[in-house]
């Protein structure tokens, strides 16, 4: 940027969208390059799923928020607005604003450089050249601005809605003395979303829970809209109130808990909104991050003991009266991976960087033969810990490829129920039905499934690890399948594990014939 065939350049051009559509705009390109997307007849790459948003939002939306202030601010405080024009996406595709905007950057340009006036369209055929390059493309603006309302209400949380508006009011802030077009594009985008989210409240949509089974793409299409609301209507039987598919919302109550122990990697969270979704009632970790466990309002406790939690922090004394545990167990050559991608992007976060979907091969390959022995290890204590210190009838066992799956998750998610009713009478209370339990799981979990991930898996496992790792992981657990014989759900677990990983090992073999 600082290159000298710069340095004559007095005056810019600042394109501004609001942040609400262009993070998940950013989005769809980061995850078309990513993906390697074949691109559709028409130029556009095929979009992305809700879920797939979700997930990228999650690990970068507060990063690409503050990118969008920082970039807003570096522009308006390095030039002055006589020197800075600022063009509007949204105006400019407006066939009410659009030509006008047109006019606006031609005298701008104009002024910029006197010379180019000769080659510039005349005035009177900007209007015409707006609805050659814009207008023909545009789809009915209404039915857009439906679809995109009710896309957003799939794509943003009340905290991000929040976020999104102090950011806004932030740039508006500084602005005011010195770019006042600034400040009244600022609060249009504002109003616009208050009134999106008003209209929301107004449906009874809640938002706390941006709907996050839905698999339709964040286009903004008819589809869109007409996908998403099939989606918030799943196994509705006619007659039926929308609130089937309303998770509940966890209100605070005295509860005794379970732990809900998980080496890293395992899928701790799904099963945190899970147990919220079903009984009504918090959760904690051991930390007691969010204040529920020392209030006595956590049904069940997160903890990574005895893998990543110290003795100390496990043994307090507030946990002494705990007799119960669900032991999140996931396949180690899925869960160590899942924890590496951790690692490296907190580290990612320290260096000032956006974290990743996927860190670089290099990076795994160094990590995975420094840690991968040590790690697995870790995984078989762990596990072997909750198996020796808890009897069948106080252990639940949720496998991480059960509960993500389209065939067993709503099962297992049942499951989950009955034992922390069990936990605590308190539970059953509170714990919504049981016919409305596969609902919740479609809703939240959805298709994010084994059987859906199960070809992506073939395809990067047999080459994220090799012959050494494998024999190493089908050692230990043939190991672990035999000291827990007595323990049939277990050893029918290890033997599935075993069989997957002889899968890729025979893709490895072939790969090499």
């Amino acid at each position: 940027f600082h290159d000298k065939k710069f340095s004559g350049i007095s005056r810019a051009i600042l394109s501004i969208r609001n942040p609400v559509d262009a993070l998940p705009a950013l989005f769809r390109l980061a995850h078309h390059a990513e993906q390697d997307k074949v691109a559709d007849s028409d130029g556009k790459g095929k979009d992305a799923s809700v879920r797939a948003w979700l997930t990228w939002k999650s690990q970068n939306f507060q990063y690409q928020l503050d990118k969008w202030v920082s970039h807003m601010e570096w522009w308006l405080t390095n030039y002055s607005e006589e020197n800075l024009h600022i063009l509007p996406f949204e105006h400019v595709m407006s066939s009410e604003k659009g030509p006008d905007e047109l006019m606006k950057l031609r005298d701008f340009l104009k002024v910029s450089d006197p010379t180019i006036v000769d080659t510039m369209t005349e005035p009177d055929r900007l209007a015409c050249v707006w609805k050659m390059l814009i207008g023909v493309s545009k789809k009915d603006p209404k039915k857009v601005e439906e679809a995109s309302k009710e896309t957003r209400n799939l794509l943003y949380s009340k905290d991000a809605v929040e976020r999104l508006i102090e950011a806004m009011q932030g740039v508006r802030d500084k602005s005011t003395s010195t770019h006042p077009k600034v400040v009244t594009l600022m609060e249009e985008y504002i109003k616009y979303i208050e009134e999106n989210r008003k209209d929301k409240e107004e449906a009874g949509q809640s938002l706390d829970n941006p709907g996050e089974a839905a698999e339709d793409s964040t286009n903004e299409s008819s589809e869109v809209a007409a996908n998403a609301s099939e989606k918030s209507a799943i196994k509705k039987e006619p007659g039926q109130e929308a609130a089937l598919c309303t998770p509940l919302k966890p209100q605070e109550k005295q509860v005794h808990a379970a732990w809900v122990s998980s080496y890293p990697g395992s899928g701790s969270k799904i099963a945190w909104k899970l147990i919220e979704s079903i009984t009504g009632l918090y959760t904690g970790d051991d930390l007691d991050t969010n204040g529920n466990v020392g209030k006595g309002f956590a049904v069940g406790i997160k903890t990574h003991f005895p893998s990543y939690t110290k003795v100390e922090v496990f043994q307090d004394a507030r946990f002494k009266n705990i007799r119960k545990a669900i032991l999140q167990i996931r396949n180690p050559l899925h869960s160590i991976l899942s924890l590496f991608r951790f690692i490296y992007n907190e580290k990612q976060k320290e260096n000032g960087k956006a974290p990743v979907t996927q860190p670089p091969l290099h990076e795994w390959l160094k990590w995975r033969n420094d840690n991968f022995e040590t790690e697995l290890i870790s995984w078989i204590r762990h596990t072997q810990w909750w198996l020796d210190n808890y009897g069948n009838e106080d252990l639940l066992m949720l496998p991480y490829e059960y509960i993500t799956s389209t065939e067993k998750g709503s099962t297992e998610l049942e499951k989950v129920g009955d034992f922390l009713k069990n936990v605590d009478p308190a539970v059953a209370e509170s714990i919504i039905e049981k016919e409305k339990i596969s609902c919740i799981w479609e809703l939240i979990v959805g298709n994010y499934s084994k059987e859906k991930q199960t070809e992506t898996q073939k395809l990067t496992i047999d080459k994220l690890y090799s012959s050494d790792p494998f024999s190493l992981a089908q050692s230990q657990l043939k190991q672990m399948k035999e000291r827990n014989s007595l323990r049939p759900e277990f050893v029918t677990l290890m033997d599935e594990y075993l069989d997957e990983i002889a899968q890729y090992r025979m893709s490895e073999v072939n790969s090499i014939i």
